[in-house]
């Protein structure tokens, strides 16, 4: 599977881009479709302190499912979206 990584106001680390892959590449146990799947890391100003984004894409023969989360951290919002994503894909092999 192509995993595609892009970003926003933010260079990220190999070891971020890393564990990204890594997560993604988990999704594939519960949906052996999956074609490519995108990751998109975004900074922005936040008050609240939630400042980083993180938006999944995975692309599969018949449907895209995505997933946008932010956290404090972006392994935490990488989590979020994994688990997000995941469920989608659930839902998605059960309507089969």
């Amino acid at each position: 599977m192509e995993i595609i990584i892009q970003s926003s106001h933010v260079k990220p680390s190999d070891r971020l881009v890393k564990f990204a892959k890594m997560q993604v590449q988990h999704l594939t146990q519960f949906y052996k479709d999956a074609i490519s799947a995108t990751i998109f890391f975004k900074l922005e100003n936040e008050k609240d302190g939630l400042n980083k984004h993180v938006e999944i894409r995975l692309h599969t023969p018949k449907h895209d499912v995505f997933a946008k989360t932010r956290s404090n951290r972006f392994e935490k919002a990488i989590r979020l979206s994994n688990i997000a994503v995941r469920r989608q894909l659930r839902k998605l092999k059960k309507g089969r």
